[in-house]
C-alpha cells in the first residue's frame, strides 16, 4: 500500500503541476475573497494511463475521493500503445499522460513542447510484473534460439522494445535478426495463441492471465534495465 500511496502522491502532483501552471499569472485573492478548490468548479483533466498494476492508484484516488477535494475532475482513459498517448495530448485529447522515458525521448525529439510533470515508475531487474513469454510448447529455450523469430510488442521504440533489444544484446544476440511486432497491451497473448507471433514482451496482469491459460511460459523474468552491471557473470 505504501508503494501505492507514493505513486498516488506522483499523480496527484502532476495533475496540480499542470492545474496550477496557467494560473501561474493570476492575481492572489484578497482576503475578502478567499479561494479554495471546492469554491469553484473542478478543473477537468483526461489522464491517459496503460492497463498496468502501476496506474491503480489513479482508481484508488478517484473512489477516494483526493482528486475532486483538490478541485480536480479526473477522468482516466486506458492507452494501449504509448505513441497514441502521446498524439493525445497534442490534439488536447488527454491533459496528463503517463509515458514511457523512450516516448517522451523520441517526441521531444521531434519537436514536439511535451513537459514532464512528475516522476513515475522506476524499472529493475528484480521486477517480476513483466516478462518474455513464448507460446506453450515453443522450442525456443535461449536468446539465440530467438534469431528469425517474431516477437509482439507493445509499442515499437517503447520502454519494453528498447529493454527487449537490450537484453539480447547483453546475451550476444543480434536484435536486428528478430522481427519486432507492435501489438495492443490486451491483443498480446490472443496474438501468440494464433501463431502470429512467437514471443511477446507482457505485463501484468496480462502476463499471469497468459500463463495461467495455457498460453504461453516465462523464459525469462524480465529484460534487464542496465548494460553493464546485468550482464551474465563470466565465472
Amino acid at each position: 500500500m505504501n508503494t501505492l500511496l507514493r505513486a498516488l502522491r506522483g499523480v496527484l502532483a502532476a495533475a496540480l503541476a499542470l492545474t496550477l501552471a496557467p494560473l501561474a499569472g493570476a492575481a492572489a485573492p484578497t482576503p475578502s475573497t478567499p479561494s479554495s478548490p471546492s469554491a469553484a468548479a473542478p478543473v477537468a483533466l483526461r489522464v491517459g494511463i496503460a492497463p498496468m498494476p502501476e496506474f491503480v492508484p489513479v482508481f484508488i484516488g478517484l473512489e477516494k475521493g483526493y482528486f475532486r477535494k483538490r478541485g480536480l475532475e479526473v477522468t482516466p482513459q486506458l492507452i494501449s500503445n504509448p505513441a497514441t498517448g502521446t498524439v493525445a495530448l497534442q490534439s488536447d485529447s488527454l491533459q496528463l499522460v503517463a509515458d514511457s522515458v523512450t516516448t517522451l525521448l523520441q517526441a521531444t525529439d521531434s519537436g514536439l513542447d511535451l513537459v514532464v510533470a512528475s516522476g513515475g515508475a522506476i524499472a529493475s531487474r528484480s521486477d517480476t510484473i513483466f516478462g518474455l513469454l513464448v507460446k506453450s510448447g515453443s522450442t525456443i529455450q535461449k536468446p539465440a534460439d530467438f534469431v528469425g523469430r517474431k516477437i509482439g510488442m507493445p509499442g515499437l521504440g517503447s520502454f519494453f522494445h528498447v529493454l527487449t533489444r537490450e537484453w539480447f544484446t547483453v546475451h550476444g544476440v543480434d536484435y536486428r535478426k528478430i522481427k519486432f511486432v507492435e501489438v495492443a497491451f490486451p491483443q498480446l497473448a490472443d496474438v501468440m495463441k494464433a501463431g502470429t507471433v512467437d514471443a511477446v514482451m507482457i505485463a501484468e496482469p496480462f502476463l499471469t492471465r497468459a500463463v495461467k491459460a495455457g498460453i504461453g511460459q516465462r523464459v525469462f523474468p524480465s529484460p534487464p534495465t542496465c548494460p553493464t552491471a546485468c550482464r551474465p557473470s563470466s565465472t
